[in-house]
């Protein structure tokens, strides 16, 4: 996509941006290359959402919430789940694997809707960006796309939701207009896609979400990772805004967990289908390891430990099958067996890792965050 030229930022955020020594906002890295804005509550939100929209006026303010900035030489980065290991850049080999992943649960997925004929299967069928849509969405797979929301209520309550610490950050993105449920802008490099208009009406979580997909106008299936997918290049406002009840006031409240994420959604039983089938195909353990891989895998399993330390509790000696039972979550209790033995091999060669044991530890901060989710329901 093409850059912002120039980002048409408010008043108070050109005086904020000026205290850092921007005397005018010149390219996208003047705003994300600097702190955010602190706002004290939702409604000081609202109002700066205001100021930017009259600032804007050729273009739509789009919204994404975090619970903190990530930031890759110093500068905010917003790019695709699939080309990015945490802020920094993913690697050509896992690259590739991350394209053969997206592959395979592209063709499960509409093997699977069509199996339970689901209402316009046809659609998902013939449309390659509604299949990764999909699965971006329901985290089944990452994709070259970016979520977006035009809710900033929707934004602030992701930012705030399992998040430990003080604050979280808002992002603000000026897109071009949509006309269709694909809009595809040719001037400006970009595709719009809105999930609303493309889901059947069995899937519930996008219209919760108001949730929106952004990505290039036409994408490389793997390759080379391309610096222009990377949604910061649209950003006019970065806010700091404060992981507190008393920062929605009187009259708003957060979107729960259960609001965000409804119960009786038929694709997230299709999604998690999808990702136990996935993993009996791709035989991701004939790969070997990197460095980087084993590292984090490690770190994702001591927090997996220490969440079942502080929310289960047990003094140590007790075996983790117990703990595991005490989830109440079967796939859960099993996924998190199968990482935790995938985990010992890796530490003790002589010990049989279970099958496709690489992809449990690619997944781990999955893992981590499924459990997270499960603790705090």
């Amino acid at each position: 996509m093409r850059d912002l030229r120039p980002p048409f930022v408010s008043s108070t955020i050109a005086t904020h941006l000026d205290g850092f020594g921007v005397e005018k906002v010149k390219s996208f890295r003047d705003i994300a290359g600097n702190p955010p804005l602190r706002l004290n509550g939702f409604e000081h939100l609202r109002t700066e959402i205001a100021r930017l929209s009259v600032a804007n006026p050729n273009s739509i303010l789009f919204y994404r919430g975090q619970n903190k900035d990530y930031l890759r030489d110093r500068v905010s980065t917003i790019m695709p789940s699939i080309y990015r290991n945490g802020a920094e850049l993913i690697d050509d080999r896992n690259l590739k694997l991350r394209w053969r992943d997206l592959k395979i649960k592209s063709r499960l997925l509409c093997e699977e809707v069509e199996k339970r004929k689901i209402e316009n299967y046809s659609i998902i069928k013939s449309r390659k960006l509604i299949q990764w849509s999909i699965l971006q969405h329901y985290e089944a797979a990452m994709t070259p796309l970016t979520d977006v929301t035009q809710s900033i209520r929707v934004a602030a309550s992701f930012a705030t939701l399992n998040n430990d610490s003080d604050s979280a950050v808002i992002y603000v993105f000026a897109l071009p207009y949509y006309h269709n449920r694909i809009s595809r802008n040719s001037e400006e490099v970009l595709t719009n896609i809105r999930l609303l208009s493309l889901c059947p009406s069995e899937a519930k979580r996008p219209y919760y979400q108001e949730g929106f997909l952004i990505g290039e106008e036409d994408i490389e299936f793997g390759g080379k990772v391309l610096e222009s997918y990377d949604l910061r290049r649209r950003m006019i406002a970065k806010f700091e805004i404060p992981n507190t009840p008393e920062m929605w006031g009187a009259d708003e409240t957060p979107l729960t967990y259960e609001r965000l994420y409804p119960e009786g959604d038929v694709f997230t039983d299709i999604c998690r289908t999808i990702k136990d089938q996935a993993a009996e195909e791709l035989r991701l353990s004939d790969v070997p390891y990197t460095e980087e891989e084993i590292f984090e895998a490690m770190i994702w399993w001591r927090k997996i430990e220490n969440l079942l330390t502080e929310k289960v509790g047990h003094d140590g000696r007790t075996p983790l099958s117990e703990i595991l039972k005490a989830l109440d979550n079967p796939r859960l209790s099993r996924r998190i067996g199968l990482a935790h033995r995938s985990i010992m091999a890796l530490m003790h060669p002589r010990l049989a890792a279970p099958a496709h044991s690489q992809a449990y530890l690619l997944d781990m901060r999955g893992t981590y965050q499924q459990l997270k989710q499960n603790l705090n329901r």
